[in-house]
């Protein structure tokens, strides 16, 4: 059977304790084969050995902060581990991943100049570089560091593709807060969420985000008991990760990452620096295209475990039917899915209906993957049964008062009982009838 890695995490937590993506089932690396590998002190096979290319095509983010984080992984290789073979592999990567991932253009550019100024005088021991990616809980986030970067306190990072951010007091209901902000829920669903400032320290905070009395604490800053309290120094006892300037609590104390060859637990999350990963009871540096791998995590960020191998990760891939492919992110074609139960991993031509499939993107637009019979069904129309695991066309809605049949949805003032009813999916349930869903006022 074929699995997407981003539904394999199961089988890692599991195992290992350690999140991780694409399960395969090639053999797990012995000790030789790892103490072939170069330490994170030294690049790897083909690694960094001159000056950063320039990108060859432009990204929505500038050359310059492509630029500026592959000079930061390369400058604290040693301290994080390898994360590419090369600069132009680290170039290529990072222009590509933000030139056709992202809507061009979509730039918050004074989150990009604090993000660049934050990468360019950073030092390598900084928590928001040692902090192990793979304890995320994304599988190849490692790939998108910037991310990783914000949410831990890299001024601008986590902001770059936030636009437009909503100010201080502007509702969050459709875009995020800009930084120093948090998007706080109304005191009711008609009311609308809004953006408000983090708490400074000693001042009152509660974490529940789910709460219209939630307060988050600032950057460096947690909150305990009650109050926004600065985060615990290597050393200081603690409860749980987010107390700790490192991100790690350890054995109940802040506890830096672990470094190259220090023993890691198994059953634990990721504590090792950096890029670096678990293995045979140590921490060690990810693997280089061709190498032997178990899991995504494995290998170098611009690469999957395919098969028991590390093998090239497509970018923003449009690859047709009969070319290679890999699983995450989906390389080929809109047209196409990556079909990897066959030995060599091909995109193939999208199922008509009738035709056996996995998942729904196996199927031609308008069909989905039956749960029961594994086949590429049509979605039904008006009439249509919808008993069982059947679905209805997205204007149609199952009226198990009919017998489960797809019925079409109603238009504004019809009569309803349930939002999923109306065209609008929204009834207004003061009168019953089907009605334009109410924007959110302002507290």
């Amino acid at each position: 059977m074929r699995s997407r890695s981003s539904l394999s995490l199961l089988p890692r937590l599991l195992a290992l304790g350690a999140l991780a993506g694409c399960t395969s089932s090639g053999p797990r690396p012995d000790a030789a084969t790892d103490a072939a590998l170069p330490d994170a002190s030294s690049p790897v096979e083909g690694g960094p050995t001159g000056d950063l290319r320039r990108p060859t095509e432009m990204a929505p983010v500038g050359d310059e902060l492509v630029l500026a984080i592959c000079a930061t992984l390369r400058r604290c290789q040693a301290e994080l581990g390898p994360a590419f073979a090369s600069d132009a592999d680290c170039s290529r990567h990072f222009t590509r991943l933000y030139g056709c991932d992202r809507v061009a253009g979509a730039v918050n550019t004074a989150a990009r100049q604090r993000c660049l100024s934050w990468l360019e005088g950073a030092s390598c021991a900084e928590a928001p570089l040692r902090f192990g990616c793979v304890a995320l809980g994304k599988p190849l986030a490692c790939g998108d560091p910037l991310s990783q970067w914000g949410r831990l306190g890299a001024p601008g990072c986590g902001y770059v593709f936030l636009t437009p951010a909503a100010a201080a007091d502007a509702s969050c209901e459709v875009n995020g807060c800009d930084e120093g902000l948090f998007c706080k829920r109304g005191s009711t669903s008609a009311v609308c969420p809004v953006c408000r400032p983090a708490a400074a320290a000693a001042a009152p905070c509660l974490d529940s985000p789910v709460s219209p009395a939630y307060q988050a604490c600032g950057a460096g800053l947690t909150c305990a008991s009650g109050f926004c309290v600065p985060r615990l120094a290597h050393g200081k006892p603690c409860q749980k990760d987010s107390q700790c300037t490192s991100g790690f609590c350890r054995s109940s104390a802040c506890a830096a990452p672990l470094r190259l060859g220090e023993a890691a637990d198994l059953l634990a999350l990721d504590q090792c620096a950096g890029f670096m990963v678990a293995r045979a009871d140590a921490c060690a540096a990810r693997r280089s295209t061709g190498q032997p791998c178990t899991y995504d995590v494995d290998c170098l960020l611009d690469a999957v475990c395919v098969k028991g191998v590390c093998q090239q990760r497509e970018v923003c891939g449009a690859r047709q039917p009969g070319e290679p492919c890999v699983t995450e992110p989906l390389g080929c074609a809109p047209s196409a899915f990556c079909n990897n139960t066959a030995e060599l991993q091909l995109c193939e031509a999208r199922h008509p209906l009738g035709q056996p499939c996995e998942f729904t993107d196996d199927c031609q637009d308008g069909a989905y993957c039956s749960l029961g019979e594994k086949r590429c069904t049509a979605y039904a129309g008006e009439g249509g049964s919808c008993a069982g695991a059947l679905l209805c066309a997205k204007s149609f809605y199952c009226d198990d008062a009919a017998g489960s049949r797809c019925t079409p949805r109603r238009a504004d003032g019809a009569k309803c009982s349930y939002g999923y009813e109306c065209q609008s999916t929204y009834c207004a349930s003061s009168v019953g009838t089907c009605a334009p869903k109410p924007a959110c006022s302002m507290p």
